[in-house]
C-alpha cells in the first residue's frame, strides 16, 4: 500500500493549522504542517525573535522498569543519564524522568526499526515499553524570546543558569501540566512542549497569544529542521 492510499494520521492541532493557511504534506503517515507560507521569513522570523511549530506526529516511548538505567546506557555509549536530562537519539531525544521512567520521541522514520532492536536488547529485563504517540500532543517553542515567552504561563525558572540545554521537567504551563524539554537548535534556543492531547489546541492558542509581543509566529516542519541545520 503506497503512503497516499494509506491511513492518515492527523495532529489534535489539524484544523487549526489549515485554517491559519498551513502548507500541508505527508511524513512517516502523518499529514504535517511544512510551513505557513516562506520559509526564509519563517526562520529569519525564529532567529531574531521566536515561533511556534507543532511536531505532534513524533513518535512518543514510555519507558518504565526497575532496569531502566541498563535500557538506557543501551541507547547510548555515553555515560547514564541523570534525573531530569535529556539525551539526544537519532532525530529525537530520550528524558529520564526519575529513577525508573523515561519518555523516548522520534520521528516515525525512525520508529520501527530502533524501537525493535531496543525490544529486542531489553529482552528477559524489568524494562516496559509503550507506544504513547496518540496520547500526546508535541511543540516546539523556539527563538531568543521563548524564555520571555515561557515565563509570562510558567513559574519553571528557565533561566539559562537553572534550565540548559537537554535539561527536562515537569511543570505547569497555564493550568496545564507539561513535560518541558531544552533542546536548542545550534545557537536557536528551543524548547519541546510534551502536553495530554486534549489540552493541545488549548497550549497552542494560549502560547501564541502570550508571544505576540514579540511578535510570535507559527513554524512549519521545514523552518524547525532548517534552523537545525544552520
Amino acid at each position: 500500500m503506497s503512503e497516499l492510499s494509506a491511513p492518515i494520521k492527523r495532529s489534535p492541532l489539524h484544523w487549526v493549522l489549515t485554517s491559519s493557511g498551513a502548507s500541508l504534506t505527508r511524513r512517516g503517515g502523518w499529514e504535517i504542517a511544512l510551513s505557513f507560507g516562506d520559509v526564509t521569513q519563517e526562520v529569519s522570523s525564529a532567529r531574531s525573535q521566536v515561533g511556534l511549530s507543532d511536531f505532534s506526529f513524533t513518535t512518543k516511548w514510555d519507558i518504565q522498569g526497575a532496569d531502566l538505567e541498563d535500557a538506557l546506557l543501551r541507547l547510548s555509549s555515553e555515560k547514564a543519564l541523570k534525573t531530569n536530562k535529556a539525551m539526544i537519539y537519532g532525530t529525537g531525544f530520550v528524558s529520564r524522568l526519575s529513577l525508573s521512567h523515561a519518555m523516548c520521541f522520534a520521528e516515525p522514520s525512525d520508529n520501527s526499526a530502533a524501537l525493535s532492536e531496543f525490544v529486542k536488547e531489553t529482552s528477559g529485563r524489568c524494562v516496559h515499553v509503550i507506544d504513547r504517540t496518540s496520547g500526546f500532543g508535541h511543540l516546539i517553542l523556539c527563538g531568543p524570546k521563548s524564555q520571555s515567552v515561557l515565563r509570562r504561563l510558567m513559574s519553571l525558572d528557565v533561566r539559562e543558569g537553572s534550565f540548559p540545554h537537554l535539561t527536562c521537567a515537569w511543570a505547569p504551563m497555564a493550568g496545564v501540566r507539561i513535560l518541558l524539554v531544552r533542546n536548542d537548535r545550534k545557537d536557536i534556543p528551543a524548547y519541546e512542549i510534551i502536553v495530554s492531547r486534549e489540552y493541545t489546541e488549548y497550549l497552542w492558542t494560549t502560547i501564541l497569544e502570550a508571544g505576540q509581543m514579540h511578535r510570535i509566529r507559527p513554524l512549519g516542519f521545514d523552518s524547525v529542521r532548517l534552523l537545525g541545520a544552520e
